[in-house]
């Protein structure tokens, strides 16, 4: 759990790792996980849950986000990534937004679960996708890309929308 004090200006470079629950409060401030520079935060599982209070891009968000192999994350709040993230491990939406500043990169097995009419990914940069099979996980919501979008590597089933699910 990150709470406390305004942190703009303190995390701007390294590695967290999180190996459960990601909790941001805004008791102290909403600025109180404002992370920037080359910060980075790795869930490294198995399960977690993100969970912003007061996230924005000008308030609390990730810099970097990277959701390694085995870990199962879903969001419990909108979540804002200012830089990338590369997804190895599965993340589940459930009616939440992820709005991503730079990069959207997955890669084997990683896999997105938009089932939700609210599910939305908003990528500022490009999205690449190269993870597990997604056949019933791209069901519904938005994937909103502002550069190029690719579906590469040997997996046919990468990127296997349906449904409702708008790109």
């Amino acid at each position: 759990t990150m709470g406390g004090g305004d942190h703009t200006g303190r995390l701007t470079n390294g590695v967290m790792q999180v190996g459960g629950n990601f909790t941001q409060t805004s008791a102290g401030s909403p600025l109180s996980f404002a992370a920037s520079g080359s910060h980075q935060v790795s869930l490294v599982g198995p399960t977690s849950t993100i969970n912003f209070q007061s996230p924005g891009t000008t308030a609390s968000r990730f810099q970097n986000l990277t959701i390694t192999g085995g870990v199962s994350a879903s969001l419990a709040t909108r979540t804002v990534v200012a830089g990338n993230v590369s997804l190895s491990g599965a993340l589940t939406l459930g009616g939440r937004t992820l709005e991503v500043g730079g990069n959207l990169s997955l890669s084997n097995p990683g896999t997105v679960s938009m089932t939700n009419a609210l599910d939305s990914v908003l990528v500022a940069g490009n999205a690449t996708m190269n993870g597990g099979a997604s056949t019933g996980l791209l069901t519904a919501g938005v994937l909103r890309v502002g550069g190029s979008f690719a579906q590469t590597g040997g997996n046919n089933a990468a990127f296997d929308a349906s449904g409702t699910h708008r790109t």
